[in-house]
């Protein structure tokens, strides 16, 4: 696994490649990085310069620079020029409760065979 100043250091030459670019224009960059521990992602969270944002869904709680609306969504209109976020997988920081089951339904027909051909017949 590489070390934080390795990775600054590789960070750098894509910095400095990118000011030999100058006033050119360019897309924005988007950086994902994906911890293996709780103790990983803590570690970083507390690098990040501020602000920070935090999400979370089924799979992953993620903090990002990316400002959010009042519903938890990102901020189009407040696009970073670079996107810069960390998630780690639930799994890898959670007590899993209760599995997911998918729904298994057991239902009657709504239709008899004759009500149903009737709906399919062309008048």
């Amino acid at each position: 696994m590489p070390k934080a100043i390795e990775i600054a250091n590789e960070l750098r030459k894509l910095a400095d490649a990118l000011e030999k670019l100058g006033e050119n224009s360019m897309s924005r960059i988007a950086i994902y990085i994906r911890p293996d521990s709780k103790e990983q992602f803590l570690m970083l969270a507390k690098a990040l310069p501020r602000p920070i944002f935090k999400m979370a869904d089924s799979t992953n709680y993620t903090i990002t620079n990316w400002p959010l609306t009042k519903e938890g969504y990102r901020d189009y209109d407040k696009i970073p020029m670079v996107d810069l976020d960390i998630s780690i997988d639930r799994k890898n920081v959670c007590r899993l409760v209760s599995p997911a089951v998918p729904a298994k339904y057991e239902c009657e027909p709504l239709l008899s065979e004759i009500e149903e051909r009737q709906l399919t017949e062309v008048a």
